[in-house]
């Protein structure tokens, strides 16, 4: 959950303030916190936990990008709405969780089931972090 580097396999969970959660179903009601897995292929997936389950954005780690002011860009190739996965081109934009500032989480994709977002903002702490065992 770093700015432009994936980091090593494993789960950072952020909390603060869901500030939109909208899916095929439309606006969601979502919980305040996010986290971010990052597995050993590379990818990455935001996962945001809303009314009607988990919607995650699920993106190439290795092809994060720089951003406008300090933001990192995440290509986001797949989304999953609860038990269901769809290809779904868009991106999320994330700021530095461990800068000591409030980050943020921004996610957008449009799938076969229409458009798919999620917005966050932390409470400023760094993410709680959990490594992957081999």
């Amino acid at each position: 959950m770093a700015q432009n580097d994936p980091g090593s396999p494993g789960i950072g969970v952020l909390r603060g303030t869901c500030l939109k959660l909208v899916s095929a179903k439309g606006k969601e009601r979502c919980q305040g916190e996010v986290a971010s897995v990052v597995l050993d292929d590379g990818s990455v997936t935001f996962i945001f936990t809303g009314s009607n389950g988990k919607i995650g954005f699920r993106g190439n780690g290795q092809a994060v990008r720089p951003g406008r002011g300090g933001l990192a860009i995440l290509p986001v190739f797949f989304v999953m709405i609860g038990n269901d996965g769809y290809p779904a081109p868009g991106s999320c934009t994330y700021s530095d969780p461990f800068s000591g500032k409030a980050a943020t989480v921004e996610c957008s994709v449009q799938s076969t089931v229409g458009k798919v977002e999620g917005s966050f903002r932390s409470n400023g702490q760094p993410p709680m972090m959990q490594r992957l065992s081999r």
